[in-house]
């Protein structure tokens, strides 16, 4: 749910069906995104205090070098 929850925008809802039950659903919105995102945050914070992010020595040229 948190993959689609930031995938889908700071305003979209996302809606689960169960399987279990066919006519049951639930629907997540813009603060279960802010729930998704502060934990992201947490996570992420003390990294950030280790060592800067790198992204890799691998990464693809640009598709429109300037």
């Amino acid at each position: 749910m948190a993959r689609a929850l930031l995938c889908a925008g700071p305003t979209s809802e996302v809606v689960r069906a169960h399987a279990d039950i066919p006519s049951h659903r639930t629907t997540y919105g813009p603060d279960d995104r802010g729930v998704v995102l502060a934990e992201i945050d947490r996570y992420l914070t003390p990294l950030l205090a280790e060592r800067p992010l790198w992204p890799g020595e691998s990464l693809l040229p640009p598709l429109n070098p300037r």
